[in-house]
């Protein structure tokens, strides 16, 4: 047979392998889209299995608590860059579902020969990688122990608990329905909480400046709160990782915590909260200028606020 026609048989065997390629390309992209990432794989347990992560197991009146919370489905509510977030059927409480398959550990790599240079950049990235992952469960920890009430916490547990066996159903993005027992997981249980400019806007809108006062005092006290504790937050960001129950404002993002002896300095405290609320102050002077200014009176007398918790009227 001529060359010439085995090279045009040839071409169309290539065009194929590229049109497979590219269509199971962009069916993964479209997975990905409408699962928006989450798979039950991606929340299997790779951090460390040490003491320092284990958590006791939850109190029998925690057990009896989740049990009532989990005996309905947990529909996809979103993903942050350190769990995938369900809510409840009654929209009351928020299950989080830590993402471990980016912070696995990646042993593989470190046993490679590589050329000297890329071995030790490999070696730093490695190095930052384990790092985050450290300092990732180091918040989770200081979140359960120190701020169990201010993060609305019912229950958080970093590692699997082999002792604790809770089925639970969720219903992702696409509709799918998968049952799994926490306590293979790591997980959170939280309050459902507003968001804090949304909740902000609607009070405004209907007048009720009251509840917008309510709700800034509570900012500051829970945020004065925190660092009474020696607790500080590299991402303080008011906008998403702090949330109103009622007029209680609560932490809701608990993966940046820290701790810091001299947060507990009120002068210290005192900046911080300048700091933290700057962006919310430049929005009230638009929104209300009242509040704006009621937001820094609290502020001066920071001090002598006290965060009052979630009472029976906030939920």
């Amino acid at each position: 047979m001529p060359d010439s026609i085995k090279k045009r048989r040839s071409f169309p065997r290539l065009s194929h392998l590229f049109w497979i390629v590219a269509l199971f390309v962009v069916a993964r992209v479209c997975f990905y889209l409408l699962s928006d990432g989450f798979s039950v794989v991606k929340i299997e347990n790779t951090f460390p299995v040490t003491a320092e992560w284990q958590l006791p197991a939850p109190s029998a009146s925690q057990l009896h608590e989740i049990e009532e919370i989990c005996a309905k489905p947990f529909t996809y509510l979103a993903k942050g860059s350190q769990a995938y977030a369900f809510i409840s059927d009654d929209k009351q409480y928020v299950l989080k579902l830590f993402k471990c398959y980016h912070l696995s550990p990646v042993d593989g790599i470190k046993s490679l020969w590589l050329p000297p240079i890329i071995d030790e950049m490999i070696a730093v990235a490695i190095q930052k990688r384990e790092k985050k992952t450290s300092d990732t469960l180091q918040s989770y920890k200081i979140a359960s122990q120190n701020l169990y009430d201010e993060c609305g916490l019912i229950a958080m547990e970093i590692l699997p608990t082999p002792s604790f066996h809770q089925p639970v159903t969720l219903i992702d993005k696409m509709g799918r329905k998968h049952r799994i027992d926490l306590g293979n997981y790591g997980f959170i249980i939280q309050r459902r909480a507003d968001l804090v400019y949304p909740q902000l806007s609607t009070w405004i809108a209907a007048g009720e400046l009251d509840k917008a006062k309510e709700a800034l005092n509570s900012i500051v006290a829970l945020i004065v709160q925190r660092s009474r504790k020696g607790i500080q937050d590299s991402d303080p960001d008011l906008h998403k990782n702090a949330g109103l129950i009622g007029t209680c404002a609560v932490l809701i993002d608990l993966g940046s915590l820290h701790s810091n002896p001299h947060a507990a300095d009120p002068k210290v405290f005192k900046s911080d909260l300048y700091k933290i609320t700057n962006r919310l102050h430049e929005w009230l002077k638009k929104q209300s200028p009242e509040l704006a200014c009621y937001l820094q009176e609290q502020i001066k007398k920071s001090d002598t606020l006290t965060w009052h918790g979630i009472g029976p009227s906030d939920e």
